[in-house]
């Protein structure tokens, strides 16, 4: 005889960079069986690979969660974790006056909010004629990285090469098809100095995901303010 089945409540919610609308469910045990697994595992692409699981699970394959952006896929993060487990989470959070010393504070994730307004547009121009239109960057392009929090120069400009979604020069646009990966990278590596830090700026500016939260560090009594940021920093 098969046992009952629970009713699951939907949810709907908009993403705040691709402005797209998302019915979403609760996550279930089973699915918070992964993330407490990877969690554990302390391996970055097994915390990953349970996250875009996750959400793929509970907007039933209706989002490509490897390619949204990622202040969209963290924003639908947290909201299915408050759903599933509550709004409040604690988090462990380094004292910035000392290296060792951690402090557990609560959290309501439903206090996470966008850090900047949406750019008029994303196109940087680099000269008279010529400009690159970016997309943000998704989950998989950051999944190479070692440490989300403090990337190379190299993970930087690899981020940077498979973001780049058009080329327009003058009259002639070419669109991503148009071009191959080394093409692109070839095309980056071409820049000028200053024509590369326009891009730098556009990507040290891409909306981000945050929460800033007051920390006292038991040892020193030093008042800190800490921003949060980051799937990491909303995981556990």
């Amino acid at each position: 005889m098969a046992l009952p089945k629970f009713e699951v409540s939907t949810y709907d919610i908009k993403l705040p960079i691709s402005q797209l609308d998302v019915k979403y469910r609760p996550y279930l045990v089973k699915e918070e069986k992964n993330l407490m697994i990877a969690n554990e595992t302390g391996e970055q692409k097994d915390v990953i690979n349970a996250v875009k699981n996750l959400i793929d699970n509970c907007t039933n394959n209706t989002l490509k969660s490897g390619v949204i952006p990622m202040a969209d896929l963290e924003y639908l993060f947290v909201n299915i974790r408050a759903k599933s487990s509550g709004e409040m989470t604690k988090v462990s959070i380094k004292c910035p006056d000392e290296d060792n010393t951690y402090v557990t504070k609560e959290i309501n994730l439903t206090e996470l909010t966008i850090d900047k307004p949406l750019p008029d547009s994303n196109l940087v121009r680099l000269d008279d004629k010529i400009a690159i239109e970016f997309r943000y960057p998704s989950i998989d392009d950051l999944s190479h990285l070692k440490d989300f929090k403090n990337p190379t120069m190299e993970d930087l400009f690899k981020i940077i090469v498979n973001c780049v979604h058009r080329v327009i020069d003058g009259e002639k646009v070419y669109e991503k098809a148009d071009f191959n990966e080394k093409e692109s990278k070839d095309f980056v590596e071409s820049l000028s100095s200053n024509q590369f830090n326009k891009v730098r700026e556009f990507f040290d500016n891409i909306p981000k995901l945050y929460k800033d939260v007051e920390v006292n560090n038991p040892n020193t009594n030093v008042s800190s303010k800490v921003r949060l940021e980051g799937l990491n920093s909303f995981f556990t």
